[in-house]
C-alpha cells in the first residue's frame, strides 16, 4: 500500500470536469506526465483492486502532495489554454507576478512561498531560508544580463535583512530555468562567476538548475537540481491567493510540464 500511495504522489491529476478522484483520473492523467510517472499510473491502476486504494486514499494523497484542489488551484479544471507559453514567457511571468512593483504586499509572499519551494529539503539551504522570516529588500529580475557576455540569467532573485544602499545582496538565488532544451554545461560557470561579484557570501547564496528531469550538472556540482514538479507541487501547497490572472498563469506552467 506504501508503494502505491508513494506512486501517487508523483501525479498530477487533471481529469475532466466534475473532477473525480478514481481509476478513470488516474488513467487520465498519464498523457499529460513525464515517463516516470506514466509508469507510475499503471502501477496504481494495475493494483487497485487488491490493494483497495479507495477514493478518499486517493484523495488525501493528492492533497498532501499537491495542496487542497480548489478553483485557485494551478490544476484545477478552468478554462482551456489554446496554445502552450515559451520558456521565456514562463520564466518573465513568473517574475511579473512575485515583484512587488506590480502586485505589491502579495507578491512578497508569493516570492516567499517560490523560495522554500525551491530550497526545502537541502541542509546547505537552511540560511537561505531562515533569513526569509526578516526579510524585506527582494530585487527579482529576469533575463539579466552579465556584464561583458551575451549570457543572461533566467532568473535572478537577491534579499537583505534591511533596506541598504548597496549594489551586493547578503542573500540570493541564481535560477537556470530549462522544460526542454539542453542546459548549455559553459553558461553555469559564468553565473557563478557573477554571483561571486554580486552576493556577500556564496554560504549565503544558491545556483538552481530547474529543469523536467532534475537533470544534473556533472561537471558543476555546486548546482542544485531541482525538478519544475516538485517546485510546482511545493508551491501550491504554500499559497492561498485568489488572483484569477496568477491562478491561470500557473495553469500555462503545468501544462508546459506536461508536454
Amino acid at each position: 500500500m506504501d508503494a502505491i500511495l508513494n506512486d501517487t504522489n508523483l501525479l498530477a491529476n487533471h481529469a475532466k470536469r466534475p473532477f473525480l478522484f478514481s481509476k478513470e483520473a488516474v488513467q487520465h492523467s498519464a498523457f499529460l506526465l513525464l515517463e516516470e510517472h506514466k509508469k507510475a499510473v499503471l502501477r496504481i491502476c494495475e493494483a487497485f483492486k487488491p490493494k483497495k486504494l479507495t477514493k478518499d486514499d486517493l484523495k488525501i494523497c493528492f492533497y498532501g502532495f499537491f495542496g487542497e484542489l480548489c478553483s485557485r488551484h494551478g490544476l484545477y479544471p478552468g478554462h482551456r489554454l489554446g496554445f502552450d507559453a515559451t520558456e521565456p514567457q514562463i520564466t518573465k511571468g513568473i517574475v511579473k507576478f512575485l515583484d512587488s512593483a506590480n502586485h505589491g504586499d502579495i507578491a512578497e509572499t508569493r516570492l516567499k512561498g517560490f523560495l522554500l519551494a525551491l530550497l526545502e529539503g537541502r541542509s546547505q539551504n537552511e540560511r537561505l531560508i531562515s533569513s526569509l522570516k526578516n526579510a524585506r529588500a527582494f530585487s527579482i529580475q529576469a533575463e539579466k544580463l552579465i556584464p561583458s557576455t551575451n549570457r543572461r540569467i533566467d532568473i535572478f532573485i537577491g534579499w537583505n535583512p534591511n533596506p541598504l544602499n548597496s549594489k551586493k545582496f547578503e542573500y540570493g538565488l541564481i535560477i537556470e530555468a530549462k522544460f526542454g532544451h539542453k542546459v548549455m554545461s559553459g553558461s553555469l560557470p559564468d553565473y557563478k562567476q557573477h554571483a561571486r561579484g554580486i552576493f556577500e557570501s556564496p554560504d549565503n547564496t544558491a545556483l538552481i538548475l530547474l529543469t523536467l528531469n532534475r537533470t544534473l550538472s556533472i561537471r558543476n556540482k555546486s548546482w542544485q537540481p531541482v525538478q519544475w514538479l516538485t517546485l510546482m507541487s511545493r508551491w501550491e501547497r504554500n499559497l492561498n491567493d485568489d488572483d484569477t490572472d496568477f491562478t491561470q498563469f500557473r495553469r500555462f506552467i503545468w501544462k508546459k510540464i506536461g508536454n
